[in-house]
């Protein structure tokens, strides 16, 4: 469908699902139109927010769409949606950050959102939710893209993945591109690590998946615990009294 006609489909579908304004070109009239606008109004309004003003610019299955979304928080938690609408309303790119698919095949990626979310002058249109070429959401969500791209290292160096970024952003278009620095990091550390955890060791930046993080500090406090445990059973049984020694032994 042309732009054109693309942008009047649009408005007019949700002039009639907002207003109960029938549009006879597309069959919206009578009981089936009034049907169809008291589930759209009985909606979240950030769910509706979503669906009039945000998916529609973006290139996504129908089950994607139906996943983000639902009212159902256990399906939106299982496809890594938590929370509600507003997240992804306010930033697209954690579609592409969070979002867990059912197959290999079934991933929002970053390339997905940036086509939506920053259109062609040419077609015209804003950026979605004030987006800046060089908005720190936007190298956010390019950073946890080239962390996941490397699925057996749980972190890397944070000159790498800059590096990585800005030599991706160069193949795009010049008015879309944009270069990142180091001092970005620090710049945009509040708005990054609501994604990423930043470390500093051996005076180099690193850069984790927050999850991924989070999870390898579940696994060493359960290790630590562990650990505390044999060490406490040791000294234990080496206080015992021989016999009830082997009797615990035995």
């Amino acid at each position: 469908m042309a732009e054109g006609k693309s942008k009047e489909a649009h408005k007019l579908f949700f002039d009639a699902v907002d207003h109960n304004v029938e549009v006879a070109p597309y069959g919206l009239m009578g009981k089936p139109l009034s049907k169809l606008a008291r589930q759209w109004l009985l909606k979240p309004d950030d769910a509706r927010t979503l669906l009039r003003d945000v998916l529609p610019r973006l290139d996504l299955t129908l089950d994607q769409i139906e996943r983000i979304v639902s009212e159902d928080e256990r399906l939106r938690a299982e496809h890594g949606l938590t929370g509600d609408c507003s997240a992804p309303a306010e930033n697209p790119y954690v579609l592409s950050e969070r979002y867990v698919g059912d197959s290999p095949d079934d991933t929002i990626p970053w390339g997905t959102i940036d086509r939506g979310v920053l259109p062609s002058p040419e077609l015209g249109g804003e950026p979605l939710a004030d987006m800046e070429y060089d908005d720190a959401r936007r190298f956010r969500a390019l950073c946890v893209e080239q962390l996941k791209r490397e699925p057996n290292q749980t972190f890397r160096a944070a000159d790498g993945i800059l590096a990585e970024v800005n030599a991706r952003l160069q193949k795009l278009p010049e008015w879309k591109s944009a270069h990142f620095t180091a001092r970005y990091f620090e710049v945009d550390r509040a708005t990054l690590e609501e994604a990423l955890v930043l470390r500093e060791e051996e005076n180099r930046l690193w850069l984790y998946l927050q999850d991924v993080y989070d999870d390898e500090r579940d696994i060493e406090d359960a290790l630590g615990h562990v650990d505390k445990w044999r060490i406490q059973r040791r000294i234990d049984v080496m206080s015992m009294k021989p016999r009830k020694l082997s009797a615990v032994l035995s």
